[in-house]
């Protein structure tokens, strides 16, 4: 694959929330074989903002795994989050 990737730059405030991570979080799939997708990963997220970033982390695994049940994970998964204050 080659990949082409662009620069870009944002203006982050005070407040503002980044959130980083790997496809495997949103592709994994439960037993029903649904994936978790963006939609449970960004509402499992704003339901903590006023939380510190591990919290948040914290509360988007717990419902992703609880998502997944049983099922084996089958690509890694990475979730990295950083509050600008």
């Amino acid at each position: 694959k080659n990949n082409v990737y662009e620069n870009q730059k944002s203006q982050l405030d005070s407040g503002d929330i980044i959130l980083w991570y790997t496809d495997g979080l949103i592709e994994c799939r439960n037993p029903e074989d649904q994936e978790y997708g963006k939609n449970n990963l960004l509402q499992s997220m704003i339901e903590k903002t006023d939380d510190s970033s591990q919290e948040i982390v914290k509360n988007i695994v717990d419902k992703a795994f609880n998502f997944y049940g049983d099922k084996e994970i089958e690509d890694d998964i990475t979730v990295v989050v950083g509050k600008i204050k």
